[in-house]
């Protein structure tokens, strides 16, 4: 009986673990020093400026290129008051079932923006009117297969 009963418990922890992530209010700590950045980042600048100070530190930085689960983050544009985060889905991404590619892709949309709402010093610029773009494409960037923006609104709107 107790063999069935941990049996029992792996597998709903099994499940718990694979199931699409969700929108969620959590702890994440930054330094200091990231959130006195973007306080002052807004003390000094409209929201445009804001997002274009974002393009030009990553392009300044050219080996910041971040490895995701099968995502690249290869740019960071501006536009307007957006940061714009292009992403490079991987061949893994195209090996995917149409299911697949759609879960994957909604699954990392609301992992980034999870990560934009809970984040100290992006919430600063979310709540300055910076709004967060994420574009995904696989073969050619100028078609994104799908995108996500997160603002200070859709934050309140998940609850976050």
């Amino acid at each position: 009986m107790q063999k069935y009963l941990i049996c029992a418990i792996c597998a709903l922890f099994v499940a718990g673990c694979a199931s699409t992530p969700s929108y969620q209010k959590m702890q994440i700590d930054e330094p200091d020093s990231a959130i006195k950045v973007a306080k002052t980042m807004t003390a000094n600048n409209a929201p445009e400026g804001i997002a274009r100070q974002i393009s030009d530190s990553f392009r300044a930085h050219p080996g910041a290129q971040a490895d995701f689960n099968g995502a690249r983050l290869v740019d960071v544009t501006s536009e307007g008051a957006s940061a714009v985060y292009h992403f490079e889905l991987s061949s893994k991404w195209g090996e995917m079932s149409p299911k697949n590619k759609e879960n994957y892709l909604k699954s990392f949309q609301i992992v980034l923006a999870n990560q934009a709402c809970n984040s100290p010093s992006k919430r600063i610029l979310l709540r300055h009117g910076v709004k967060f773009s994420h574009r995904f494409f696989y073969d050619d960037p100028a078609s994104p297969l799908s995108s996500s923006d997160v603002d200070e609104s859709f934050c309140l709107s998940k609850g976050l």
